[in-house]
């Protein structure tokens, strides 16, 4: 909880010292389509774990059940298996709300503007210094799931760092964070429904 509220501070941080050029924020009357972009970008991501996780571990035999623990390692790491003790409820709003929320504006939207404005990178889709800079963004979250969250496994930290890129690139192709948000929502949540699945 201690680091949210650190992040809850760096996001502010941010905000008062350097201005955003860019809206994160949610554009009014555009969730419906917000939530189609972020199904389609979560299923862009699937495919993009199926490659990674082969290009990783190139023996590995991969069914849905085996990529969903892999995900599940990803998203949670070593707080996977106190999560069943807690209840269900505020641990699902936790972590497919807030978490997901607070992750994808400041480790993600934040960070990456706050970047491009101190190493003057333009967030341009087609610009392999935006890339660049994505790549710089995803490695702190690999950093922060290994670190924060227990993450030890390579191919979980390398699925942790695709998610990112995927969640990097959404943002600036919709110019806001919103549909990022819900793909990151839609992942926690699905994650933590399958982990309270085998619980039961």
């Amino acid at each position: 909880a201690g680091v949210y509220f650190i992040l809850l501070a760096v996001d502010a941080f941010i905000w008062f010292s350097l201005k955003p050029k860019l809206n994160f924020n949610s554009v009014s009357g555009n969730t419906g389509q917000a939530i189609m972009t972020a199904l389609l970008a979560f299923a862009v991501f699937i495919a993009l774990s199926v490659v990674t996780v082969k290009a990783v571990q190139a023996a590995a035999q991969l069914n849905l059940a085996d990529l969903l623990a892999r995900l599940g390692n990803a998203t949670f790491g070593a707080t996977a298996k106190p999560l069943l003790s807690q209840n269900p409820i505020a641990i699902f709003l936790i972590g497919a709300v807030i978490i997901p929320k607070r992750e994808t504006k400041t480790l993600i939207a934040r960070l990456m503007e706050f970047l491009s404005i101190v190493f003057k990178v333009p967030l341009e889709l087609k610009n392999p210094s935006t890339w660049v800079l994505w790549a710089v963004v995803s490695a702190v979250g690999v950093i922060f799931h290994f670190q924060v969250k227990g993450v030890i496994d390579n191919v979980a930290l390398a699925l942790t760092f695709v998610f990112w890129m995927v969640s990097c690139w959404l943002i600036v192709k919709t110019r806001e964070s919103e549909s990022a948000v819900y793909l990151h929502m839609i992942n926690n949540g699905w994650t933590l429904l399958r982990i309270f699945q085998k619980a039961t």
